[in-house]
């Protein structure tokens, strides 16, 4: 995974995702957003190929790391994944 360090204080919100196939039946991917290694509210689960969180937000705090977990359930199916979060500077 990569971690980016904010630049300043924000509010992270919307987080979508896509894998470039299915998890598989009874098979889940879940992405959690990660911030100084601690799991958010901002996650997202499914057994498909799309997940969305447009409900939560985490406010943070300059020189914040963030990151995008991905946890996969043993028989999910191997996927590429790319994930994307709203980011809000706060002034």
């Amino acid at each position: 995974s990569a971690t980016w360090v904010m630049p300043f204080k924000y509010v992270l919100r919307s987080l979508q995702t896509i894998a470039d196939v299915a998890a598989g039946v009874g098979q889940t991917f879940t992405y959690t957003v990660s911030v100084g290694g601690s799991d958010q509210s901002i996650t997202s689960s499914t057994a498909g190929q799309t997940s969305a969180d447009n409900v939560n937000e985490y406010a943070g705090s300059k020189a914040d790391g963030v990151a995008l977990k991905l946890v996969t359930s043993a028989g999910a199916g191997v996927a590429r994944h790319q994930g994307n979060v709203e980011i809000e500077e706060i002034p």
